[in-house]
């Protein structure tokens, strides 16, 4: 930059300014200081602008997030410029704290990219910023942007800015968001360019957004306000009304409404200037914090600023400089008004961290990183993510989990007076809570609270809340069940709005109730559950059928959010008659299933109707997640049974859109079952690629229902509930000796040790783990946890990375028969040696993939595009790339010609081990092992007992964790002897070169 005269005047005016605001006074004086002016102007470029004023819940301080305009340059003002941050205790005093970081890219006072006008709203301890975004720095403007939603936790809310999604609001180049909730519904409003106008959307989860159009009433209409252009509308409620304030560069003009839909005229504010240093000149793009009666507004002056003004590139840098406003608005008869130049003290306002209700004694119970790694806090502090649940629990075995130092506990609780399971006829667990359409009884709460804290008055309690509506609510409630071909109706539709507005207004009750019982206290969370054996599978018998016109369409409604056009539609289907209004879900019964995989490119219309299928319940899962998170004002964990795509191979199952849900900001944690290939010797991954669960900061919580020799039968617990067949046969009967019992939970703990990650030891008739030995693991795994907390060691990070696609089954006619015979490579792949990493196919793109030595594409239909391009420069790395599609495996070594396999869809552990060997990855042994390895610590399960040789990526001290024993001393090569059927599990100290 020059600096020419004109720059050295606005700096030493900049100076002046930060001389008359910020003057340290005695303490003592502090009580009755009034609110100076400025309160602040952004200390690089002197540029700040656009605030947006927030309650930080977590730093307990107000923050304001700004744009900070580069004023102090000659050019290139209004882009490349950050989200500034400025804090304070007092609302008087006001510090900069620094510049917003977004997706991990640190915040400076130049950037490549524009961002402008933050809109930020709270939904429990996530923050929520939806910001204007042009992704150049050119100037004027910066061309053409769009509203982007990021996301981050209440503490950190200055570099934890992650990107969420570009919602769909009207186009072209919308603006100046803001948002505000109104019964349990979000609104966002904002300025659209050429013509467009205040329009505005709503949003039940803040992800999904339907456009509503023009604002009605006065707000867009000239020939009531009298201007050819308004920006930043900003919207909040005081005084029994909704207001909306618009900046016209004429003052602010202000709008009022009894709904926050139509807009009346209420005049014009903070035109005229002030007398105040730096007040002298129109108020531009407010803000407004609301405490009880007062309201007290924040808004941004350009002092030097003429109106009308000169083109953006032609003003001058005092012309540009910019400093943030407060004053507070007064309504009188009815008319909002605003005297700038009034004093202003804020001694007595409200502390906004309090709310006038009746405080909830809840625990606050979050998921943030912890070592790097997604970890469960409560009232933010590290707690072990370990839980104990039994279907029949009994304070005996309540009694025992306790001393084993476990004082997590979760119990199910049934919204209906059914089975969980619609096909085996089991009865229900409880009895049901939802007695009539505005009766509940919640005396099987009581009873099982009573049981946990009788035995653990530490008790913390996740409660599983089972959606499905009682048998009354179908009878009287046909439209929003499953229709069947012969017309009879069959459990509920989850495309139904009559279901899910119902079932969300009985949860909201019960969590309600909760939160204001004497156990409140003790609980930290709410799983939400529906479907088959309560993991939101779609129940049906034989094949899945309904013709439900709601859920036609709900069909309909998802075409057209994913074609833009019938033309479109006509195409992807290859179908010329079809349009949006007209087309039906294809047949998914499954009664036809061939042994064959789908074409693409005539199926679409299958594939389509599979991930609506998927995708119906995902929303649901978000829309009940979001309703606990509202309740309980973000103090209760939210999570959920979904993404079983790496086991259940049925699409008609309906899991087979968890990347969806993963951007689910009111989802904590995700859980599946362990595999149930459930045999000594064999690997029981989770049923999800977990990896990506923890990518995207969610705690991933495996169901331990591991059987032991001394499992208990639901027909000797529960006779009356249980139904010849599966649930009495054998089928839950566990290893015939206690040796082997002891060996199947370590390795349950190995894995989620090495893997960074928490479960529930599920007891599910009660007694499975009442043995002295038994409880020595359960106890020892708290014990491990806290002496040795999850820290990645990057040294032992897998250098093999397999990636799934969860639509593989879509394509799949057999209805899964093909799809097993790929990711039956589950199993091969725990035994080569090597650990390895499980991602999406959505995720390849976040991953850097330089850190890994083999690629294994498992199962990918097609790769896109993007992934291809990876792909070659993966290749060009000297990455070994293997590819397991619908004719076989690839393998493309580095400098190699490719090698096809026809008709080869699983390895065996040693064919593995090879490729593994010759393409560098280190291999701890050269056994089939089950090997877990990962954060410092090394797990081997074994059958064939005998030595073993262990090969670690650097020298450590060996120990056996559990006894202190010295296995092995600055080695990296050791000789460990391995009894039959056992899990050995090691910790690695690392020790100094």
């Amino acid at each position: 930059m020059h600096h020419n005269s004109p720059v050295r005047i606005s700096v030493s005016f900049v100076i002046r300014c930060v001389c008359l605001s910020s003057i340290a006074l005695p303490a003592a004086w502090a009580v009755t200081k009034p609110v100076p002016k400025p309160i602040y102007h952004d200390p690089h470029y002197h540029g700040s602008c656009d605030p947006e004023i927030v309650w930080n819940t977590h730093a307990q301080e107000w923050w304001i997030f700004y744009t900070a305009r580069r004023a102090t340059r000659a050019s290139a003002t209004y882009v490349g410029t950050p989200i500034g941050v400025a804090a304070s205790k007092d609302l008087r005093q006001w510090r900069f704290v620094g510049y917003c970081s977004f997706d991990g890219i640190p915040g400076s006072p130049d950037i490549p990219v524009t961002f402008w006008a933050p809109g930020i709203t709270r939904r429990g301890n996530t923050y929520h910023m939806f910001v204007t975004h042009k992704d150049n720095a050119e100037p004027p403007w910066g061309g053409s942007g769009q509203i982007v939603h990021y996301a981050a936790p209440a503490d950190n809310l200055l570099t934890g800015w992650k990107r969420v999604s570009v919602p769909a609001f009207a186009q072209p180049d919308p603006i100046d968001a803001t948002l505000i909730e109104v019964d349990g519904q979000f609104r966002a409003y904002h300025r659209v360019g050429k013509g467009g106008g205040i329009q505005w959307a709503v949003s039940d989860n803040l992800i999904e957004w339907t456009t509503k159009g023009r604002c009605p009433g006065d707000i867009n209409d000239p020939n009531k306000h009298g201007h050819h252009y308004q920006e930043a509308p900003y919207v909040f409620e005081w005084q029994g009304s909704y207001w909306m304030l618009t900046d016209p560069h004429q003052g602010l003009a202000v709008y009022r409404s009894t709904d926050g839909i139509t807009w009346t005229l209420n005049g014009h504010i903070l035109k005229q200037p002030g007398t105040g240093p730096q007040d002298h000149t129109r108020a531009r793009h407010p803000s407004v914090a609301v405490m009880s009666e007062r309201a007290l507004i924040f808004y941004h002056v350009e002092p030097n600023r003429p109106y009308p003004s000169p083109p953006a590139e032609k003003r001058t840098i005092e012309q540009k400089i910019s400093f943030l406003q407060m004053a507070e608005l007064e309504l009188v008869e009815g008319q909002l008004t605003c005297d700038r130049n009034k004093t202003i003290h804020v001694e007595g306002l409200p502390n906004p961290a309090v709310s006038p209700r009746k405080e909830q004694s809840a625990p606050r119970a979050t998921v943030r990183d912890l070592h790097g790694d997604p970890g469960l806090f409560i009232d933010d502090a590290p707690y072990p993510p370990f839980a104990y649940m039994s279907y029949l629990g009994e304070q005996t075995w309540y009694k025992e989990a306790a001393e084993a130092g476990i004082h997590l506990y979760c119990f199910p609780a049934y919204l209906g007076d059914r089975g969980i399971n619609s096909n085996s006829g089991i009865g229900p667990f409880r009895p049901g809570i939802w007695r009539s359409e505005k009766e509940f009884d919640f005396s099987s709460i009581r009873t099982d609270f009573a049981k946990i804290l009788s035995a653990d008055p530490e008790a913390m309690v996740i409660i599983r809340f089972h959606l499905d509506p009682p048998r009354w609510w179908d009878q009287a409630h046909p439209e929003a069940c499953c229709l069947l071909p012969d017309g009879t109706t069959f459990r509920q539709c989850f495309a139904s709005p009559v279901w899910r507005n119902a079932t969300q207004e009985a949860l909201r009750h019960c969590v309600s109730w909760l939160l204001e019982s004497e156990y409140a206290k003790h609980l930290i969370g709410i799983h939400v559950a529906a479907g088959g054996t309560e993991e939101w599978f779609y129940h049906f018998r034989g094949g899945f059928h309904d013709r439900n016109p709601a859920r036609t369409e709900a069909f309909r409604h998802w075409l057209g959010e994913t074609y833009p056009s019938d033309a479109a539609l006509r195409q992807a289907w290859r179908d010329p008659n079809v349009t949006l209004q007209t087309a039906h879900p294809a047949d998914i019964s499954g009664v036809e299933h061939p042994r064959r995989w789908r074409d693409p490119s005539r199926e679409r219309a299958t594939l389509d109707t599979f991930r609506f299928h998927a995708q119906t319940l995902v929303d649901n899962i978000a829309l009940f997640c979001r309703v606990v998170k509202d309740v309980s004002k973000g103090r209760l964990l939210t999570g959920a049974f979904y993404g079983y795509h790496y086991f259940v191979t049925d699409p008609r199952r309906g899991h087979g859109a968890l990347h969806k849900l993963l951007s689910c900001p009111d989802l904590d944690y995700l859980s599946s079952p362990n595999t149930y290939y459930r045999v000594p010797g064999e690997d029981w991954p989770p049923m999800v690629a977990i990896d990506s669960v923890q990518l995207h900061g969610k705690l991933w919580m495996a169901e331990n229902d591991t059987r032991t020799s001394i499992t208990t039968l639901l027909k000797d617990r529960a006779p009356d509930i249980c139904p010849p067949g599966q649930y009495a046969s054998g089928v839950w009967l566990g290893p015939p000796d206690m040796e082997t019992s002891v060996a199947l939970l370590w390795k349950n703990t190995g894995r989620m040790l090495a893997c960074g990650y928490g479960g529930w030891w599920f007891d599910m008739w009660g007694g499975w783990f009442s043995d002295p030995k038994l409880l020595d693991v359960l106890s020892k795994t708290q014990d491990l946890w806290r002496a040795h907390p999850s820290q990645i060691i990057p040294a032992m990070e897998p250098q093999v990375c397999v990636v799934v696609d969860e639509e593989l089954c879509f394509h799949d006619a057999s209805y899964g028969a093909l799809t097993e015979e790929i990711l039956s490579n589950r199993y091969p792949l725990a035994k080569t040696g090597a650990p390895y990493d499980l991602y999406l196919h959505q995720d390849l793109g976040a991953l850097d993939l330089r850190r890994y030595r083999v690629l294994w594409l498992l199962g990918i239909p097609q790769l896109h595009r993007a992934a291809l391009e990876q792909l070659r420069a993966t290749r060009k790395a000297g990455i070994t790339v293997l590819w397991t599609g619908a004719k076989g495996t690839q393998i493309q070594l580095p400098n190699r010609p490719r090698q096809h396999m026809l008709g080869k869809f699983r390895l065996s552990p040693a064919e593995l081990r090879d490729l593994w060997r010759r393409a560098g990855v280190h291999l701890y042994g050269d056994s089939d092992d089950v090997l877990y390895a990962g954060r410092g610590w090394l797990c081997l399960h074994c059958i064939p007992g005998g030595e073993r040789q262990i090969h670690l990526p650097f020298p450590a001290r060996v120990t056996n964790p559990t006894t202190q024993e010295l296995i092995a001393s600055d080695t990296s090569t050791f000789l460990i002897n391995l009894p039959e059927d056992s899990t050995t599990l090691l910790r690695l100290a690392p020790t100094a070169p």
